[in-house]
């Protein structure tokens, strides 16, 4: 009986698991018909068909679907505000000057608008949607002549290099203090320079501490983190004549290249406009009424060795010029139009016409004051170019001057400096002599400029030296071309 009613039992508990688990799959298929994607199954393989299943392409976790792509719009707008210059915009957004231009036809250069509305050429700038580091228009202060890079963020730290007004850098770090910054020069040159001369569109604030401002003790001698133009000499320049630089083999080269077709040593042209025309500018030491005061053992030997012969019309000093003439740019004296149609011939440019009529062995070459109010930097750097390569391809020595102060707005007055700047760098790229006029002028009561803020001040005597004579522009300007011509006499022609 005991058997029995186990195997009772147990009928009874396997028919009531079987009902249980029939229970299950049924509510399980169910569900299956309304949620299949919980489920798994093997799928059924089917017979070939002549037609392959078309295919499905199921996205990776880790990609994304290519989206439609946008397209990068040409061009945007940006609004000028207070104290905006097209220079600054075309630095800000990394562009050229001439792109600008190009995009806002009959835009004033040198008069921006509060409010105006310039066109920004897009195909030039960074593709990014947030500025990085290296991404942020930074570069060296136009104001100062050379900005010290050094190894670390203190006056006391060593000079690793010297960097030039508008040297492009990339920020990659600050000291606590915000004084100093770390940054990398184009040659990949890393270290550390002052903030206050570097100009950047970057938030100083969200750049990386990387360093701490060294405490100076009084026993340190401190050498000026930045040197700003006309308080130093340039690069190459002699204790004797600090205002003249960058005579070297170069120049000699080019004086033995013109000696060997007919120049004359003897003799030197003058290059520009109406500062160069001036009858205030060396005609009085042409003409015998000059006194060299105190420069009389540096300076008479060469003033003796130009006096000798005759150029065109008189001596060197007193010679007109058939390359310098009133309101000329960079541009002028390398138009074919504007050469003396009585002495040049009918494809020869004003300073062609000059050095093949006067066969000089050195010129004196100043260009920019005219280029300033209208021209682009672009346009005035390649005039120029044009001038030096002319110069040293006829056999003459090219003497590169700096151009005055302009005073008749911050405006000028700032891309001077910037001319200036380029001047220099064409001087040194080409190594030829610089003369550097605009630095030998600071000193002077207002910058040895007259009151029309254009022309170099001048007495009725700009060719008597005296202290209180060369406190005016045309009188340090005589001054400085006399040392320009002796450095070059003594070292090159000799």
């Amino acid at each position: 009986m005991k058997n029995r009613s186990q195997l009772t039992l147990l009928i009874v508990f396997e028919v009531a698991a079987c009902a249980l688990l029939c229970a299950i799959i049924s509510v399980a298929a169910f569900y299956a018909t309304l949620v299949p994607d919980l489920f798994f199954s093997t799928p059924a393989v089917s017979a070939p068909t002549t037609q392959p299943p078309p295919k499905v392409v199921v996205a990776s976790p880790t990609t994304s679907a290519t989206a439609p792509r946008t397209p990068t719009p040409s061009h945007f707008n940006y609004k000028v505000v207070a104290g905006d210059t097209l220079w600054g915009v075309a630095a800000k957004f990394n562009i050229t000057l001439e792109s600008i231009i190009t995009a806002n036809p009959g835009i004033n250069p040198d008069r921006l608008l509060v409010g105006q509305t310039l066109i920004i050429p897009a195909t030039e700038r960074v593709a990014a949607s947030t500025p990085s580091l290296d991404q942020t228009a930074s570069f060296v202060a136009p104001e100062v002549a050379a900005l010290r890079m050094r190894r670390g963020p203190s006056e006391a730290e060593t000079v690793i290099m010297m960097l030039t007004p508008l040297t492009p850098l990339r920020i990659v770090g600050r000291s606590r203090d915000s004084v100093w910054l770390e940054v990398i020069a184009p040659n990949e040159q890393r270290g550390w320079v002052a903030a206050q001369w570097v100009r950047t569109q970057l938030n100083i604030a969200f750049v990386p501490i990387t360093g701490q401002t060294s405490v100076v003790t009084s026993t340190v001698v401190r050498l000026p983190t930045a040197v700003a133009i006309g308080t130093a000499p340039p690069p190459q320049s002699s204790e004797k004549y600090p205002f003249i630089s960058g005579i070297s083999d170069t120049s000699r080269q080019i004086y033995l290249g013109g000696r060997s077709i007919g120049n004359r040593v003897n003799v030197f042209s003058k290059v520009g406009d109406s500062i160069t025309i001036s009858g205030a500018f060396l005609y009085g030491i042409g003409i015998k009424q000059y006194n060299l005061r105190s420069y009389q053992q540096d300076l008479s030997p060469v003033v003796n060795y130009y006096l000798q012969d005759i150029a065109r019309d008189g001596n060197s000093f007193a010679n007109t010029s058939l390359a310098a003439d009133t309101g000329w740019t960079a541009y002028s004296v390398v138009t074919i139009a504007n050469a003396n149609k009585g002495l040049c011939g009918a494809n020869e440019t004003p300073l062609m016409c000059e050095y093949r009529v006067v066969r000089p062995a050195v010129a004196l070459i100043m260009l920019g004051t005219n280029d300033v109010p209208g021209n682009t930097t672009g346009t005035f750097e390649r005039g120029l170019r044009q001038v030096i390569e002319t110069t040293m391809q006829m056999g003459v020595v090219p003497v590169v001057s700096t151009i005055p102060p302009l005073q008749r707005s911050e405006n000028e007055a700032a891309r001077v400096l910037i001319f200036n700047t380029i001047t220099r760098s064409l001087a040194r790229e080409y190594d030829v002599p610089l003369w550097d006029f605009w630095a030998s002028l600071q000193g002077l009561p207002n910058q040895g400029m007259s009151n029309d803020g254009i022309h170099p001040s001048w007495l009725l005597y700009s060719t008597d030296f005296t202290p209180e004579n060369l406190r005016y522009g045309m009188s340090m300007r005589n001054l400085t071309a006399l040392q320009a011509l002796d450095a070059v006499w003594r070292n090159v022609l000799k």
